[in-house]
């Protein structure tokens, strides 16, 4: 096993079984000791021997990271079935949250590793490269497209970090996780304390700014951060520029050449634009980026 990360509440390990990987996410406060050790106890249900990983200085965060992780499960159990979403554990397993996936490969590990090379390259390879970004990003469109429709409103923390690539000789699929950050329409409706993402440069101004601007969040928060998202795959430098919106990735430069450049930078403007009533929704967002993708298709 391996630790992939490490966020304010909690812990993702990274179990790799013969024929699998699994993630396990686990509460901070419940991982300082021995992991190995705290996995038995575990699979053994969670008893007197699990107490010695709490100090008592630990035990408050503990419950209190606990109950968050049970609210991302609840919430998960309401989305299940959409496209994309990871499938629990059946209720009552031992596990705080068991999550199966094909890949251990972030988005923003598949950006790093090609995206130079890809530019650096040109023509099929970055015709390639281009495309698979944006077939990762529908996908993460039709996963939220889909849990909306479930009763979720936003996932708030949409980042390279949070979505798994996986990637296979003919195909590539993208594969959003972490939604301890998301909210459903009823939690936002009935102004519950809802946690969300604030913190990093993919959230939209709404959420960043917040009550301070009188914003609130809404099911096109998680367009801007998708799109923002995208930007930063196709943008070799990350040169932003403002034009009626928060921020613009100026991308034509790059794709002159392949005569699709303008066709991503307005695909983009409108994904990122700071005024929620001029952004894309997600199904409208969802459809450009599939119409997108067969452009490339064709060019490949």
């Amino acid at each position: 096993y391996c630790m992939l990360g490490e966020g304010t509440f909690g812990a993702a390990f990274l179990l790799h079984f013969k024929d699998r990987f699994e993630v396990l996410k686990i509460p901070k406060g419940l991982y300082r000791s021995d992991v190995e050790e705290y996995l038995e106890c575990l699979n053994q249900g969670l008893s007197e021997r699990s107490k010695k990983f709490l100090d008592a200085k630990d035990k408050t965060v503990a419950r209190e990271n606990k109950r968050l992780i049970y609210n991302e499960k609840k919430l998960l159990r309401s989305i299940q079935g959409a496209y994309g979403v990871i499938k629990l554990l059946p209720k009552g397993s031992n596990h705080e949250i068991f999550m199966p996936y094909e890949s251990h490969l972030r988005f923003l590990d598949f950006i790093l590793e090609r995206r130079a090379l890809a530019f650096d390259l040109g023509g099929t390879s970055l015709l390639k490269y281009t495309k698979d970004c944006t077939t990762i990003c529908k996908d993460i469109t039709r996963t939220m497209m889909e849990s909306q429709d479930k009763g979720l409103m936003l996932h708030s923390d949409i980042k390279p970090d949070n979505v798994l690539v996986i990637a296979n000789l003919d195909s590539i699929e993208g594969r959003l996780i972490d939604y301890s950050c998301a909210a459903t329409k009823e939690m936002i409706s009935s102004k519950a304390k809802v946690r969300l993402a604030n913190g990093h440069v993919y959230v939209p101004p709404e959420l960043y700014f917040g009550k301070r601007a009188s914003l609130r969040p809404n099911e096109k928060s998680d367009v801007y951060s998708i799109g923002l998202m995208l930007c930063r795959a196709l943008s070799p430098d990350i040169e932003v520029y403002d034009q009626n919106c928060m921020i613009l990735p100026g991308v034509f430069p790059y794709f002159q050449s392949l005569d699709c450049g303008k066709n991503i930078d307005t695909l983009l403007l409108n994904m990122v634009r700071a005024t929620v009533s001029e952004r894309y929704d997600m199904k409208t967002a969802y459809e450009h980026l599939i119409e997108l993708e067969k452009y490339f298709q064709s060019r490949l």
